[in-house]
């Protein structure tokens, strides 16, 4: 949850019953948790691999693209829906941007993620050029190029963290807890330039 109170922006973390300490060894969860659109593709796609810090990296890339799809703030999101609502009227068969995102099965939701996330090209395509306008919006879009780059094309990663083994077909491997380090220092590197 963000909350602009015109001042400043304030955000809430939820779903801390799943939280679990990285210090000590896990066990894989059996079960899918999560909202739809923020869930990451192993996890929709119920993979053996354990979860990790990273699938939850992946969501904040998801939050984040939400966000400047949708708007941060609630004028912002009303005004989108508006928007959207009267395209729908319009073209019955139009389908806003996101939405494949939050609807169909798990494994459809996986598939679209991993469609949109394929390349540069695709990521634009599918989802950055649906950020709202605005100089905030496009640190947005910068942030959301920054994980989708540490996350999917990272060769570090590759090998140490399913997420990217599903976007490029590699057989799941166990995830690592040295991947949230090579993320960490992959964003900082991305970000330098």
């Amino acid at each position: 949850m963000v909350v602009d109170d015109g001042e400043r922006v304030r955000g809430l973390l939820i779903d801390f019953d799943h939280a679990i300490k990285t210090d000590k060894s896990r066990l894989a969860i059996a079960e899918r948790t999560g909202t739809l659109p923020f869930m990451s593709i192993c996890n929709l796609q119920n993979s053996k691999v354990q979860r990790s810090e990273l699938d939850d990296w992946e969501s904040i890339l998801y939050i984040v693209c939400w966000l400047g799809v949708h708007g941060v703030n609630r004028d912002e999101q009303v005004a989108y829906q508006q928007e959207i609502d009267a395209m729908c009227k319009d073209d019955e068969y139009y389908k806003p941007p996101l939405a494949k995102w939050e609807a169909g099965t798990f494994d459809d939701v996986a598939i679209t993620k991993k469609n949109d996330l394929e390349d540069d090209e695709s990521f634009n395509d599918c989802v950055l050029q649906y950020f709202q306008e605005g100089a905030a919006y496009d640190e947005l879009k910068a942030m959301a190029r920054s994980l989708r780059l540490a996350l999917f094309e990272n060769p570090e990663l590759s090998l140490l963290y399913s997420g990217v083994s599903v976007i490029r077909d590699i057989p799941d491997k166990p995830a690592s807890r040295k991947g949230a380090k090579v993320l960490g220092k992959s964003v900082k590197a991305i970000e330098k330039g």
